[in-house]
Order: C-alpha cells, then sequence, then structure tokens
C-alpha cells in the first residue's frame, strides 16, 4: 500500500540587526555602564540581561536567555549564554564558551532607568536581635535591623532615609494586599546572610528603590526577593547569594557562585500559535506524519508543543510533528485533537482540530507493471497510470483490481513534472522528449477528497 506523505509549511524567521528596545521590566540584569557574572555565577529562567556598555560572562557562569550590550561582550572559559547575544561592537569568547547565536555589529537601542522623588520622614527606628516589627507604610528616617531582628513590611508605599540590614537580620514580605513600594533614600544596605521573605504573591509586587550614590551592597549567602532599582549605584552581589526578581543600577556585579531567577509580571502573555493542520482525513492501515506545529511567545520566550489529547495510535513524534497511524476499527471515526504550547514561564494557550478516518477502501496506489521507462528522441511516449485497491487487506477475501478511479467512484487527478513538454490528456500522460539522457518524472495524484496529493518519482530514459 502506498504511503501518503504530506509535508508541513516550514516558518522562517530572520534575526534583526536592530535590537528593540525593551521596557526596563523585561531586563532581569540591567546596567546603565557596565554588567558581570563572574565565576560560576549565573542569571537563570530565561533572564534578559543588558548594558549600556560592556557586559562580563565569567568562566563557569551562565546567562540562560539573550544578553545586550552596547559595548563589548566577553564570555570567559566554559562561560555560557543560551540565547542570543547581541552587541553593537563584538563578542569574544575564549576557549570553551559558548553562544547560542551571535549577533555582532548591530544597533542596540536600551531603556533608560527612571528616577523617583523620596519624601522621607523623621523617625527612626531600630529593631534588636530577637525583636520583631511590622511597619506600616509611610514616612519614616532611619531603619536598623540589627542581627537576629526582623522588620515586616505589607502593601502600600514606603519611603525612608535608609535600611539597613545587619548579618542575620530579616525582612517580611506580605503582598496579599497590594504591591511594596519601598524607596530609599540614602541607601539599602543587606548585611550577610540576612535573608527577605515573601507571602502571598509573586516577587514582582516588591519594588525597592534607592536614590543613593555609590556602591550598594548585597553581602554574602543573602536571599533577596524583588525588583531593585537604583539609577546612580553599583550594585555588587556577594557569594552565593540567591536572588530572586531583578537588578537595574549603573553597574550590576554578581560574584561567584551566586543566582539571580527570573521574576515575571503576575500576567504574563501567552504563546500563539504560528501554524494549523491543512491534513486531517486520513486511511486506516497508513502511518502519517501530517502536522509540525510551530508556536512563538510576544515575548520571545522558549515555547514547547504538546500533544494534550488521548487517540490512540496518534502521537507526537521525536520530531515535534503530529504522526497518525489509525488501525481497521478506528474506521469512518471522527477525533478531537488539542495541542497544549507552553512558554518558559509556564503560561499556556491551546489549539484544537479534528481528525477523521475512512475505511482502506478509500486507499490506492500505483501500479508500477503499467509503467514503460523507455522513450526515443523526437516519438511521444505515452504513459496511462492505473491504480490498485484493495478492499480487504487482511487477507480474508482480498479483491483487487486495476481503475483510474478509487473505490468510491472518485475520479484520480494527475499532476506531472520532470519532463519538459509533457501533457496529460484525459489523465494520460503524452511527452515528446527533444534530447537524450536520464529524466526524473514526478507524478503525482488525488481523489480530490481533501485537496492533497499523493506522489512518487520514476526514472525515463531517453536514447537518440
Amino acid at each position: 500500500m502506498f504511503r501518503r506523505l504530506v509535508r508541513s509549511a516550514s516558518v522562517a524567521f530572520s534575526l534583526a540587526s536592530i535590537a528593540g528596545a525593551q521596557a526596563l521590566d523585561e531586563y532581569t540584569i540591567f546596567a546603565s555602564q557596565s554588567a558581570v557574572l563572574m565565576d560560576r555565577s549565573a542569571c537563570l529562567s530565561v533572564c534578559l540581561m543588558g548594558a549600556g556598555g560592556t557586559m562580563r560572562i565569567g568562566a563557569d557562569a551562565m546567562a540562560d536567555g539573550d544578553v545586550r550590550a552596547v559595548g563589548t561582550i566577553n564570555v570567559a572559559d566554559r562561560g555560557r549564554i543560551q540565547g542570543t547575544a547581541t552587541t553593537a561592537d563584538v563578542v569574544v569568547k575564549q576557549s570553551g564558551s559558548s553562544v547560542g547565536i551571535i549577533n555582532a555589529g548591530a544597533q542596540v537601542v536600551l531603556p533608560t532607568i527612571p528616577g523617583l522623588p523620596v519624601s522621607y520622614g523623621t523617625t527612626d527606628i531600630n529593631i534588636y536581635n530577637g525583636q520583631s516589627l511590622d511597619l506600616a507604610p509611610g514616612s519614616w528616617g532611619r531603619i536598623h535591623v540589627y542581627a537576629g531582628g526582623t522588620v515586616r513590611l505589607v502593601g502600600g508605599t514606603y519611603q525612608v532615609r535608609s535600611l539597613q540590614l545587619e548579618a542575620d537580620g530579616k525582612v517580611g514580605l506580605d503582598v496579599a494586599a497590594a504591591d511594596i513600594d519601598f524607596r530609599a533614600s540614602d541607601g539599602l544596605w543587606f548585611g550577610d546572610r540576612s535573608k527577605l521573605t515573601l507571602a502571598n504573591g509573586s516577587e514582582y509586587k516588591v519594588k525597592w528603590y534607592s536614590a543613593q550614590v555609590g556602591q550598594l551592597r548585597i553581602g554574602t549567602d543573602v536571599v533577596f526577593r524583588g525588583i531593585l532599582t537604583a539609577p546612580a549605584a553599583d550594585v555588587s552581589i556577594a557569594s552565593r547569594c540567591y536572588l530572586h526578581g531583578g537588578m537595574r543600577a549603573r553597574t550590576v556585579s554578581l560574584e561567584p557562585d551566586s543566582r539571580i531567577l527570573r521574576v515575571l509580571k503576575p500576567t504574563e502573555t501567552t504563546p500563539v500559535f504560528t501554524s494549523a493542520p491543512t491534513w486531517t482525513e486520513f486511511g486506516t492501515g497508513t502511518d502519517i506524519e501530517f502536522y509540525c506545529p510551530t508556536a512563538k511567545d510576544p515575548k520571545g520566550l522558549p515555547v514547547t508543543i504538546t500533544l494534550n489529547s488521548s487517540v490512540e495510535n496518534l502521537k507526537q513524534n521525536a520530531n515535534g510533528c503530529l504522526q497518525f497511524a489509525p488501525k481497521r476499527w478506528q474506521d469512518n471515526k471522527l477525533f478531537s485533537v488539542q495541542l497544549k504550547a507552553t512558554n518558559s514561564a509556564g503560561y499556556s494557550s491551546f489549539q484544537d482540530f479534528k481528525i477523521s478516518t475512512f475505511s482502506m477502501e478509500h486507499s490506492y496506489s500505483l501500479l508500477p507493471a503499467t509503467f514503460t521507462n523507455k522513450a526515443k528522441v523526437g516519438q511521444q511516449w505515452v504513459f496511462k497510470p492505473g491504480f490498485i485497491y484493495c478492499s480487504n487487506e487482511t487477507g480474508t477475501n482480498n479483491r483487487c483490481d486495476v481503475e483510474t478511479m478509487d473505490d468510491d467512484g472518485d475520479v484520480v487527478n494527475y499532476k506531472v513534472s520532470g519532463l519538459p513538454g509533457a501533457t496529460i490528456v484525459n489523465r494520460v500522460i503524452y511527452w515528446t522528449p527533444t534530447a537524450a539522457g536520464n529524466y526524473s518524472m514526478k507524478l503525482e495524484w488525488s481523489d480530490l477528497r481533501n485537496g492533497n496529493y499523493s506522489g512518487n518519482y520514476f526514472g525515463v530514459t531517453v536514447s537518440p
């Protein structure tokens, strides 16, 4: 039995030479000047990094996403950029390093970091070892959390002169009622092993802002949560920190063995399917790869497509394409199929369609015995294709006939290519060759039940 093969349409994407100015909140790390991932540090969960100057990815460090820089992007030994490295300058790779795609010499357009007003108060607050304080939104002076102390913040706006968290200090964050907008005039300090915990929401709902000039240091082994913005500061994140959120500053540096995980907006976009099946009718007993689905995310996140419904003998093969091999007991049935497209942030969309089957009596294949592969220059070559179909392929009462119609009485339509000047009249091929040689004829046929053609190639040798 001839197998019908259907090629799915492919969608080609090209790299743009200009990197669009995505909004600041799209970036996990953004530096108006330089950004550095030191050795073994990582920016994870499909992060986006940007720098108005140079960018460096240290030895064994990883940027799991795209990076954009106006200046040079340096990737040290065994450093990795999983996505696209776009720069107005060059990408310099050291031994063992890897970059997904290099887009050098591009025009890079980056956002700016806006400043915010801070109207702090005059009341200072000290929280000592073993003490805990629920701090209401409002204007305050200097807030000092000593080792072992805890301050709890709730939804609302805080405007303070400064916040200093000593080693082993704690901050509890609760965004059940609203986002937390915490603004400091003179600075933020996070001591070694200080810890931020979050309840009732996403880290994206916690906004830290500092108007300070100079270094803003996050100490070793800190667990940090939220989006930190410091337009005039040099943010230095010490070793072994674990950060959930984003960093936007004049410069940003992750010291060795620190990790930052991208945090999404609470309302994230979903993937969009960019393809649709064109082949939905199948003869039982065939085995056809019929649809290679594609989808993309509006924000460029990686998308995974999975088969989300259970139809026996329908599978998603190693190429990500759908393949259907219906059996005889599935004759003349209608099946519902659902595909699920999920981006790396966990947001999904669905595509629903139906596929149907018909019995083997609809199947047919070319009968090669009717084919003559010899021709002569100047002499007419005639080929009348015949088809064989069998009403029962189980081995019982097998009936096979040669016809120009399939078993439903559908007249078979033909197309021919590869023989210059060949014509088809009443489903008969006529060709008068003008030059000797070996020709490859492609013959395609269809009963036009669904507009799709099957096909095969046949060699024709023309002698002088």
